[in-house]
């Protein structure tokens, strides 16, 4: 028997258990902020773009939680994965300066990471056998600049650490940026210390990091270890002290050397001999020059024997070039 106090109670009880919680706040950017401008604008929002649905203005909260894969968002920016370099030590000759001798301005290059490096080893060795099929069958620059291009998210990565700084950055095919800026901003962007060292017998000198941190996808980066060669005109000095004259290494010296002789020439189109001219930071190949050495010591040479192809960069600081050999002195191949 219920009396008529107990059931007024049940009845409060129930009303208050059956009344609805407060309605959410309302969202004010999904369905309320249709442009990108006006979305990146407000500090509450982030405009997310995807291929499987339309572009929409999300609260800053809801685009974090949205699917990387799917949606690339303005102000939702992957954490950048660094990768740590630290400084090897200073050869013999070269000293610490006082701390305060940090340079101004600095410049580097970063090197993004390539791809098929096997593949372009392969081809390499391939072309330089004459065993094989494609011997002498050199890629174009376009070719290499293709097989080895950066994964697309690699570039992006480097463009959008490199575009947080004040540093000025040039591009060369997606994959080498040349960096100029203050040391200070250099230093926050490498989160390194930039000084300057100098070499005790030539007073060269030249601003040097020391550990530095870049993303994962970053090769390498010149020009903050590296350091210069001795001056020329003492290295010059120094070989002509060692020497009379230069050692001559002409087509005769090889022959009379690994005896070789008889050597008929085959300029035909089947011909797959060949040279190649390596170029190693600013030490160049001159075709002027080699035309001369064909002209003064290759008996019987022709005119076009000579001709190289144009240069095929492996690295910034290292070139070769393949030409036409049909002298042959090394048969059957120069």
């Amino acid at each position: 028997m219920y009396t008529a106090a107990t059931l007024a109670l049940a009845l409060l009880v129930t009303s208050a258990t059956a009344t609805t919680a407060p309605p959410p706040p309302a969202d004010p950017c999904n369905g309320k902020i249709t442009t990108k401008a006006a979305c990146d604008a407000n500090a509450a929002c982030d405009w997310c773009v995807s291929a499987a649905v339309p572009s929409a203005c999300y609260t800053l909260k809801d685009a974090k939680e949205l699917p990387a894969g799917v949606f690339v968002c303005d102000k939702k920016q992957p954490q950048q994965q660094l990768a740590t370099v630290e400084e090897p030590a200073l050869p013999c000759g070269w000293l610490e300066t006082h701390a305060s001798a940090a340079p101004d301005a600095v410049s580097f290059t970063v090197l993004v990471k390539e791809r098929n490096g096997a593949e372009v080893e392969r081809i390499a060795l391939a072309v330089s056998d004459p065993r094989s099929p494609t011997y002498g069958q050199y890629l174009k620059q376009a070719q290499i600049d293709a097989l080895t291009a950066p994964a697309a998210a690699d570039t992006a990565a480097v463009k959008a650490w490199l575009g947080a700084s004040s540093c000025t950055v040039r591009v060369s095919k997606a994959r080498v940026f040349s960096v100029s800026c203050a040391a200070a901003e250099a230093g926050r962007l490498l989160r390194t210390a930039w000084r300057t060292v100098r070499h005790a017998t030539t007073g060269q000198t030249i601003a040097r990091t020391s550990g530095y941190s870049a993303p994962a996808s970053v090769l390498t980066v010149l020009g903050v270890h590296g350091l210069p060669l001795p001056p020329p005109a003492k290295k010059l000095a120094a070989a002509a002290a060692a020497a009379s004259m230069p050692v001559n290494v002409t087509p005769a010296v090889i022959g009379a050397a690994y005896d070789v002789a008889g050597v008929k020439v085959d300029r035909s189109a089947k011909s797959k001999n060949r040279q190649a001219v390596a170029e190693f930071q600013g030490q160049t190949m001159n075709s002027s020059d080699l035309k001369k050495f064909f002209a003064k010591f290759v008996p019987g040479a022709k005119a076009g024997d000579e001709v190289c192809c144009a240069p095929v960069p492996l690295l910034p600081v290292l070139t070769t070039c393949a030409c036409c050999c049909p002298t042959a002195l090394v048969a059957p191949v120069c």
